[in-house]
């Protein structure tokens, strides 16, 4: 079957797998695969092994959901190992389609740990609150004196004055807060605020999240999960309130708990896959919040388990993204909540990814939080740090706020036909944003969050919500389309102007829509570092052969802008 299936470049796939495999090599290669219906992992071994004869193994991607959920239940982790997926004679994209066809599968996926989500860099010589990077979307400038600026942006502050008077639980009090990402170190400000009974270590396989503050350079930012964490739930005290802790940083929700799940090691070193495990043990912990500080490509699993944790009234926000320009995954998902970033001037942080996916904005610039580092070995350490990852753990905080003022139960029990919390929660949450004067609403969202004016407008009435398919979807298409014309458009001769089309049919949008995006974005990183890293800018991405020709094709309006900005050789 092998022979008779297989594509050219597959087959010499397969002969380099089998080849450093004899050898005993490191590493290994992971495609997640998504089939028709429920399977067991040995039924999918023995088709595999027909059209991929080498050393495999299969397991389902969600384990503790696969036996009893209809959608879940089809993704499955194929992993060859040995295998060093930068060193195949092709792309991997290539193994996958060719397995996608083989197998007669919805899509089969590389699970590639991509870059994308750009974090800070300390600085030779710059003070504790300076960092950058060679994509120049760091502020250079002390944090704020005022150490709760970013709640008193946000209103936060009266919110839980108007709880208190309301007779309402206030500052999020009694709702679980779940963060899939580098875990967490032992820090004073988050003293008394984790929830260690819903925790667990996705990578590890335990029940432990600790942050072991190891990464690839300082660009992998250790530490990360324990400050986004804080600025969600620190129980540090605000002047003028009657709410009183021990730390000096104080969460939007200081009531509420905050179950640590590591998924990642690095922000520079995101598996969508590893992801999309946290979220389904999030949902399966019953948590009410899921924040998500992290970002990627597009992914089918991610994806499915976003729509689950959704369709059971768990809100999900996501981070806008860091530097690159473009709103990463999960937050460019259409039920996702997307939050861009904002600085104290109530203007747009520069690193701030943007465009129409973002919903709304939350302080992200010279945000005050915990700091642990790799070596670090105090525990109260505090400064001001960038990036949307705060933004939306600020937001996940206010959405805790809503969750306990109005009570989950009564606004679960008064949600309309097809309508869940998220879209309740969204709706309003965009609705009593406050607008700054020349706010670009296309770009970052509505406005910037306002907590105060959220609990005032009161629970909602019922409406409706659409549903949304599972795998690469029109919405999704719509979003790598607009991705992609982004791309092609400086490549353009003039008369295509603001009329530029991407040229790619729906079919060829969803079947290569995550290479597109992950050649989209490795292009868009070597062109905005080439002046600091010449040697990353000279090594454009490989594309699979199979996409090289369709966007080589002639004739086509895809055929020079595209593969040309797309640097397709």
């Amino acid at each position: 079957m092998e022979g008779d299936t297989m594509t050219g470049i597959a087959k010499e796939i397969i002969a380099h797998i089998q080849a450093v495999q004899s050898g005993g090599g490191g590493g290994a290669l992971n495609i997640i695969l998504e089939t028709r219906m429920r399977v067991v992992p040995a039924t999918l071994v023995a088709a595999a092994k027909e059209v991929l004869p080498v050393t495999l193994e299969v397991e389902p991607l969600f384990p503790a959901t696969a036996g009893g959920d209809a959608d879940l239940g089809r993704f499955q982790r194929l992993r060859l190992p040995g295998v060093v997926p930068g060193a195949l004679p092709g792309s991997t994209f290539d193994l996958a389609y060719a397995l996608k066809d083989a197998l007669d599968l919805v899509s089969a996926e590389p699970d590639l740990e991509t870059e994308f989500y750009r974090q800070p860099i300390r600085q030779p010589g710059a003070g504790p609150e300076f960092r950058g990077d060679n994509l120049n979307c760091w502020v250079n400038t002390p944090a704020p004196p005022d150490r709760v600026w970013a709640l008193r942006s946000m209103r936060v502050p009266q919110a839980w004055d108007y709880s208190v008077a309301q007779g309402r639980l206030a500052q999020g009090r009694g709702v679980s807060i779940a963060q899939p990402d580098t875990g967490v170190a032992l820090h004073v400000e988050l003293e008394g605020a984790l929830d260690f009974t819903r925790a667990t270590d996705v990578l590890e396989g335990d029940q432990n999240p600790a942050d072991d503050l190891i990464g690839d350079g300082p660009a992998a930012n250790p530490g990360h999960g324990t400050g986004t964490a804080s600025v969600a739930v620190s129980r540090g005290a605000v002047p003028a309130t009657p709410v009183h802790g021990a730390g000096e940083v104080v969460g939007t929700a200081p009531q509420a708990s905050l179950a640590p799940i590591r998924c990642i090691e690095s922000v520079i070193r995101i598996s969508q896959a590893s992801v999309a495990k946290a979220v389904e043990h999030a949902r399966q912990q019953g948590c009410h919040v899921i924040t998500m500080s992290l970002g990627g490509l597009p992914s089918a699993a991610l994806k499915a388990a976003l729509l689950r944790a959704v369709e059971d009234n768990i809100i999900v926000l996501a981070a806008a993204g860091n530097c690159v320009g473009w709103v990463v995954w999960p937050a460019a998902y259409e039920r996702c909540i997307a939050v861009g970033g904002t600085n104290i001037q109530d203007g747009t942080w520069k690193g701030s990814c943007h465009g129409p996916q973002v919903d709304v904005s939350a302080p992200a610039e010279l945000v005050w939080r915990a700091v642990r580092e790799a070596g670090d070995t105090q525990f109260d350490r505090i400064s001001g740090g960038q990036g949307t990852s705060f933004a939306v753990a600020l937001t996940a905080g206010v959405a805790a706020l809503w969750l306990a003022h109005h009570g989950r139960a009564a606004l679960i029990a008064n949600l309309g036909s097809g309508e869940r919390l998220q879209d309740r929660f969204r709706r309003l949450l965009m609705e009593t944003a406050r607008r700054p004067a020349a706010w670009n609403a296309e770009e970052y969202g509505t406005g910037i969050v306002d907590a105060e004016a959220l609990l005032m407008r009161g629970p909602g009435t019922p409406g409706g919500a659409g549903p949304e398919s599972v795998h690469l979807g029109a919405s999704d298409a719509v979003s790598i389309a607009r991705l992609l014309t982004d791309v092609a458009k400086p490549e353009a001769t003039p008369h295509v102007g603001a009329a530029f089309q991407v040229g790619l049919s729906p079919a060829e949008l969803e079947r290569y829509g995550v290479e597109l995006a992950w050649l989209a974005f490795k292009t868009r990183l070597a062109t905005v570092a080439a002046p600091a890293s010449p040697e990353a800018a000279a090594q454009p991405p490989v594309p699979s052969v199979e996409l090289a020709t369709v966007l080589a094709r002639a004739g086509g309006t895809v055929a020079n802008p595209l593969a040309k900005a797309l640097r397709v050789r």
